[in-house]
Order: C-alpha cells, then sequence, then structure tokens
C-alpha cells in the first residue's frame, strides 16, 4: 500500500507533467501565431506616362522617358501586414515634376466666351500625392493561388500649373489647380505561384467618392529567395473627376514597375 507522501510525490508529478504539456501546446501555439504573422516593405520605382486631360478638351501628355528626366523627387512604397487571413496595407506615392512641353490647352474668348483649344508652349509642373490605406480578407489559399478581397480609402491630391505662351497670338497663359480627392476604395489582390521562388502577385480597384471614379490594376513577375523579393511589372492608375473640377478632367498614370521588398 502506497504511504500517503508517496500518493502526494506522485499526485505532483502528475501536474507537473500536465503543466509541462500545457506549456508545450500554448509553445506551440504561439509559435504558429508568429508564424502566421508577417511585414513586408517595399520600395519602387514606376516608370510612368502621365496624362492629363483637361477642362473644355485640351490635354497634356508626358512620356515616362521625360518624367526620368525631369522628376525633381520621388517617394514610392508600400508596407503590408499578414495576419491570419487579414491584410493590412499602406501604398504611398509623392512625385514632384516638371517640364517644357507642346500642349493643346483650352482658351477663353474674351468677346464671344466660348472656348477653344489652341497650341501652346507650356511651362507644366504637378506635384502628386497618393496615400491609399487598405484592409482585405483572404478568402481562397491553396498551393498555388491566393485570394483577397480588399476595402480602403484612397487619398490622391494633384497640385497641376500650367503657364506658357500661346503660340498663334503670343499671348501669355497661365492657371493653377488643386485637386484632393478622397474615395472608398473595394477591390481584389493576390498571387499565382509557380513554385517557393517565383509566383505572379496583382491587384486590382476600383473607388469613388471624390473623383467621379478611380480605378487601377497592378501585375508583376516576382522572385524571392530567403526574406528578399524582387519584382518588374505594370501598374496602371486613372482618376475621372467631376464637373467641380476648375482644371483637370481625367488624369492617368500607367507604366512599367521594378520593386525590392523585404519580409519580416
Amino acid at each position: 500500500m502506497m504511504s500517503t507522501n508517496g500518493s502526494c510525490v506522485m499526485t505532483q508529478f502528475c501536474q507537473f507533467r500536465a503543466l509541462l504539456t500545457c506549456m508545450g501546446v500554448f509553445g506551440v501555439a504561439a509559435v504558429a501565431s508568429a508564424q502566421d504573422a508577417e511585414t513586408t516593405a517595399s520600395v519602387y520605382v514606376w516608370g510612368t506616362n502621365i496624362d492629363e486631360s483637361l477642362q473644355q478638351a485640351g490635354e497634356v501628355e508626358v512620356d515616362n522617358s521625360t518624367v526620368f528626366e525631369n522628376l525633381d523627387f520621388a517617394i514610392m512604397g508600400e508596407l503590408l501586414h499578414r495576419r491570419d487571413d487579414w491584410l493590412y496595407g499602406l501604398d504611398l506615392v509623392y512625385a514632384d515634376i516638371g517640364k517644357d512641353v507642346s500642349a493643346s490647352v483650352p482658351v477663353q474668348d474674351p468677346q464671344s466666351g466660348g472656348v477653344s483649344a489652341v497650341d501652346a508652349d507650356i511651362d507644366f509642373s504637378t506635384n502628386t500625392t497618393i496615400v491609399h490605406g487598405s484592409i482585405g480578407y483572404r478568402w481562397f489559399d491553396d498551393a498555388a493561388l491566393e485570394l483577397y478581397t480588399t476595402g480602403g480609402i484612397r487619398y490622391t491630391r494633384f497640385d497641376s500649373e500650367l503657364k506658357g505662351e500661346i503660340e498663334a497670338t503670343g499671348a501669355a497663359y497661365k492657371t493653377k489647380d488643386t485637386e484632393n480627392l478622397t474615395d472608398i476604395t473595394i477591390g481584389i489582390r493576390g498571387k499565382y505561384r509557380l513554385d517557393p521562388n517565383w509566383s505572379f502577385p496583382f491587384l486590382a480597384d476600383v473607388g469613388t467618392g471624390g473623383s467621379e471614379v478611380s480605378w487601377q490594376a497592378f501585375a508583376a513577375v516576382s522572385y524571392e529567395t530567403g526574406p528578399h523579393m524582387f519584382s518588374g511589372g505594370y501598374r496602371y492608375m486613372q482618376w475621372r473627376l467631376d464637373d467641380d473640377s476648375d482644371l483637370l478632367d481625367e488624369v492617368t498614370y500607367d507604366g512599367p514597375v521594378l520593386s525590392y521588398s523585404y519580409h519580416f
């Protein structure tokens, strides 16, 4: 027959073993939770063409080679945080561009009051700020394909200035405009995996609110090695402004993208 002391020792041993078992379970759960959380920081270069359609049918076009030649300052980056099935994103673009271009601009006839587009030599400058915060939920994930539905808020600010001389008459022309647009966005984001290293990331969204409509689409090829990822693709963004805009009617940014990302 076991003594009282022996019974106590046995009980304490069982309790200690149960405690270790619980600690092991919680430890595995903590490791799994840590593995499910990941943050990705990206910096990228966007070789964008700029097409700004003006009210009253004028238009200014600047190709990507001109943008690089006349880029005064730019910041472009993205921060993504994944936890379980949730995705939190922040995209930032700021660009300051100036260039002398030949463009068609709207001019009002002081006598008739009519507006017509005329050719002019224009000193064109634009500052663009884009801040897009979003939240996504992963609703499909297998060995090859990952899909998120996203919703967010995109803030865009266009500071544009046109000044120059109308070729036909020699008359001076100058106009400035600032547009602040805040759009609610919905979209989809994901990637198709070829193998552990190669994948095709993509996204698309559409928004409205401050603008009549805005939308973007992006697709790329990515190569991952350890915490590093290198991508090359194409991005298209467009804003269609409402009639309250004094200068801009439609703005399009599109061109190739090269990016570097780090996972941690």
